[in-house]
């Protein structure tokens, strides 16, 4: 559960996990409320799927960096006016 704490910098709110604080500006703070306010949902419950979004896609992208990086190290590219060629191509459809 996420609470607002006494402690915070000027202009921002502060919301305490177990273990955790976020420090939101009072603008992302409306607009969370105002989110949960709609999807009848808590601010807790948003902040915690955001997070879940955010670890889920930097651990794909970080896969994904691996994987282009060893598919360069095994010699696997495209040269440079292969790519232009096929990028012009689109640009004519």
């Amino acid at each position: 559960m996420l609470r607002r704490s006494q402690k915070q910098a000027p202009g921002q709110k502060t919301l305490h996990s177990t273990g955790m604080e976020l420090h939101l500006t009072p603008e992302t703070e409306a607009k969370l409320n105002e989110l949960a306010r709609r999807t009848h949902r808590g601010a807790d419950e948003l902040v915690e799927e955001a997070v879940d979004h955010l670890v889920a896609y930097n651990e794909w992208f970080e896969r994904k960096v691996k994987d282009s990086q060893a598919a360069v190290a095994r010699g696997e590219t495209v040269p440079d006016e292969e790519v232009r060629a096929w990028l012009e191509g689109l640009d004519r459809r």
